[in-house]
């Protein structure tokens, strides 16, 4: 987990948000270690990407679980790549070989992805299923109150989670994967979104034992969120 790419956003904004370097081998750097992965095509937003050890097998599985394949298994020097859906809609891809994220769980970079359905009942059956992933649910404070939460398992190590959309934050929208960039400072970096000519979505706020959030979009109208990691007193 965690590959993400930009889809037909504004590289520039996130160089001059968090210093990555945009390159033309496709791939946002930080310090000449990858972190994310860059496209150019199709509608400005942030893709999560779903490691496999078979891209068409996983395919077959999506649709017999009531998935969808949006775009078929294509290869490259990046790795074969096919662009799935959830029975919701939430869009995701899956990929086997080519490059991974270099850095992760570091200020700066990525460090969760979250899935924000109207129908978790679905999610629930169809993620496991598809991935083998087990589930973790717990209670979350969110601006709307107190919503169950799940935490997806991939074996020991957590591989994303799964926020219902009524307890969501920001404007309502299709369901979606939403990715996550650790901050120091979660205010402001939002300050910074603003002044780049991005937007802030919901300002930060505190969830209790997880740290502080914001939801914010860039430049090309490109949903993401930043999560500040709590201190020892909390977040």
């Amino acid at each position: 987990m965690y590959w993400m790419d930009l889809s037909g956003g504004d590289p520039t904004f996130y160089r001059d948000l968090f210093g990555w370097q945009p390159t033309d081998t496709g791939v946002f750097t930080v310090d000449g270690q990858v972190v994310a992965g860059l496209g150019t095509a199709g509608a400005a937003g942030w893709r999560l990407h779903a490691v496999v050890d078979d891209v068409p097998a996983a395919c077959r599985s999506a649709e017999s679980l009531g998935g969808t394949v949006r775009a078929e298994p294509t290869t490259s020097a990046a790795g074969t790549v096919a662009t799935l859906a959830d029975p919701a809609g939430a869009a995701f891809v899956v990929r086997a070989g080519g490059q991974r994220a270099e850095l992760v769980h570091k200020p700066g970079v990525f460090s969760w992805a979250e899935l924000c359905t109207p129908d978790p009942a679905a999610a629930k059956a169809f993620y496991p299923a598809l991935f083998g992933w087990s589930m973790v649910d717990i209670s979350m404070s969110m601006p709307a109150g107190d919503v169950g939460y799940t935490v997806f398992m991939s074996g020991t190590e957590e591989a994303g989670g799964l926020l219902p959309a009524e307890g969501a934050f920001g404007p309502a929208q299709p369901p979606y994967w939403l990715a996550y960039i650790e901050a120091t400072d979660a205010k402001a970096v939002a300050a910074q979104v603003a002044s780049l000519g991005g937007e802030v979505l919901v300002e930060p706020f505190d969830v209790p034992r997880i740290g502080r959030i914001a939801l914010l979009a860039g430049r090309s109208g490109e949903t993401f969120a930043v999560m500040e990691m709590p201190t020892e007193e909390g977040a």
